[in-house]
Formats: C-alpha cells, sequence, structure tokens
C-alpha cells in the first residue's frame, strides 16, 4: 500500500500539495433506511467513445446553466450541505430544461431546511429532499430566503412576505417539482458521466478532510482508505475535465466564493484508484425537474 501511494504522488507531481487544518466548516449526513427510488425512464448510460474528453456545464457553447455559489454557513454556522447540494442540482437542471429562460431558476433552501423532513442544520440525506421535490414541490428562493437555521414547518415559513405591520403567509405561489429520482451506480465513472452529459449535475457524498478544507487550487487528491465509510458532506458535481493526462471530477461546494476555485474545487476520479478521491463516487443521486405549478 505504502509502495502504491508514493507511486500515485510521483505520478501526479503536478497536484497542489495541501496543508494541515483542522475541519470547522463540515457537520453530518445521514442515510435513512427507507429511501426508494422513482424511475420512469431509463438511466442514460454512454459508450465512454461517445462522453467528452472534457465536459463543463459552466461553458456549454458558451452559456452558463450553472446557478451561483452560496454559503451555508452565512449568517451563522449550519450544517445544511445536503440541502444546498440538491436545491443547486435542481437550479442548474431546471435552467438546462428550459434553456436559460428568464428568469433563472432559484429555489428555497431554508423551505427544504423546514419542510422536507430530510434534515436540519446539523445534517441530513440528499436522497430525501428528491422525493420531496417529487411530492410537494419546492417553492422560489423569494417564498423563503436562507437564515442558516432551523424553523418550523408552517405556512409563514412555506412562503411569506411582509408589510410595515407585519409579515403573513403568501397561499399562491409557483413550486418546482420533480418527474423521477434515483440513485446512481456506486464507483461507475460511465454511469455518473452518463447521468451529468444527459441531464445535468447530481449530487454526492464525500469525505471532507482536515486538508481538503485548505484547499486553494489545482487537482486536489488525498489517499484515504475506505473513505465511503466517513462521508461527512455533499456537494455537486457540474462536470469533469483532463489535465496533463489527470482526469478530475469539477465539483461545486456551498461554502461561498472565498473557498477553492470560486467555490469550486476539482478532484481526481477513480481512474488512478478509488482511495484517492475521498469516497466522491460512492454515493451520487439525482432528480429530474418536470414543470411548475
Amino acid at each position: 500500500m505504502l509502495y502504491d501511494k508514493l507511486l500515485f504522488f510521483l505520478l501526479i507531481n503536478s497536484i497542489n500539495a495541501i496543508n494541515y487544518i483542522k475541519p470547522t466548516r463540515i457537520s453530518k449526513i445521514y442515510k435513512y433506511n427507507n429511501f426508494t427510488e422513482i424511475i420512469k425512464s431509463s438511466k442514460p448510460y454512454l459508450k465512454s467513445e461517445n462522453l467528452p474528453k472534457n465536459f463543463d456545464w459552466r461553458s456549454l457553447n458558451g452559456i452558463n446553466y450553472i446557478s451561483p455559489i452560496r454559503n451555508q454557513h452565512i449568517p451563522q454556522w449550519c450544517g445544511s450541505c445536503w440541502a444546498h447540494a440538491v436545491i443547486s442540482v435542481l437550479e442548474d437542471r431546471d435552467n438546462i430544461r428550459r434553456n436559460n429562460k428568464f428568469p433563472l431558476t432559484r429555489l428555497s433552501i431554508q423551505n427544504v431546511i423546514n419542510c422536507s423532513k430530510a434534515g436540519t442544520c446539523d445534517g441530513g440525506d440528499h436522497r430525501f429532499v428528491y422525493s420531496y421535490a417529487y411530492n410537494y414541490g419546492i417553492p422560489q428562493d423569494s417564498c423563503n430566503y436562507y437564515i442558516a437555521s432551523d424553523q418550523e414547518c408552517n405556512d409563514i415559513h412555506q412562503c411569506y412576505t411582509c408589510n410595515s405591520y407585519k409579515c403573513y403567509p403568501i397561499y399562491k405561489y409557483k413550486r418546482l417539482y420533480i418527474e423521477e429520482y434515483g440513485i446512481i451506480k456506486s464507483n461507475d465513472i460511465i454511469a455518473i458521466k452518463s447521468e451529468i452529459y444527459s441531464r445535468g449535475p447530481i449530487t454526492c457524498s464525500i469525505y471532507v478532510t482536515e486538508n481538503m478544507e485548505k484547499y486553494e487550487s489545482g487537482i486536489y487528491k488525498e489517499y484515504v482508505y475506505n473513505a465511503i465509510h466517513y462521508l461527512n458532506h455533499v456537494i455537486s458535481i457540474i462536470g469533469w475535465g483532463i489535465e496533463n493526462e489527470i482526469e478530475y471530477w469539477i465539483i461545486k461546494n456551498s461554502w461561498g466564493e472565498s473557498w477553492g476555485e470560486d467555490g469550486l474545487i476539482k478532484i481526481v476520479t477513480s481512474k488512478y484508484g478509488k482511495d484517492y478521491n475521498l469516497g466522491i463516487e460512492s454515493d451520487c443521486s439525482f432528480g429530474v425537474p418536470s414543470e411548475w405549478k
């Protein structure tokens, strides 16, 4: 194992070295046992030769379909990565579905924290946000802006506005629904690429280590044996690329633009060994937006 690790470091010597730091932004992710997929169409699975070597939803034929980077820890610390990641994916996929027509999709993360029963500011399960979107839909961000705190699920915390005297619920507003959702086969690079290429970004769990939190730029790698057992954060994958013969995923995080490469990180795929990318390919999910109603 030691020799493999040293050989790998030599192979990808262009990757930035990361300094040691104690992690402060992570919380927990939960896995509830009663998750069931809703699949109504075949999951895309393309041949490797039909997939591009580089693909990025930030720049597809000169168009950016990716929603702005958010910071889950403003105005205070909140372990809502599971909600941020799914909202990011559904926003991006709805923009793709509607060919970036105005208004660009912006969904309420706070509504998901309040009412989805998928988690709290102490952590959650990203898969069940898709279930919530399928059954109840998710309202626009202007219904309830993010406050990084748990709220009771009631009428005013679903959608509201205020006048000079008080705040009160709104009952007539649109929600985005999805028509199907599911999981992607663990550690299957082609399945992950096929889903991203065909329908848009996906959510995946990852093991945030003390070193990764200090990431600034470059292609990241870190050896952790069986990182799948330590998953503690959820992000979205928006594409992939190859640089100096090193294949990597393009990951959108929810720690603000001051972190990483304007809020993103590039991390090696399992092509170079499944123990070098912090389990990023082991727990991935998706949802397919259908309509606003």
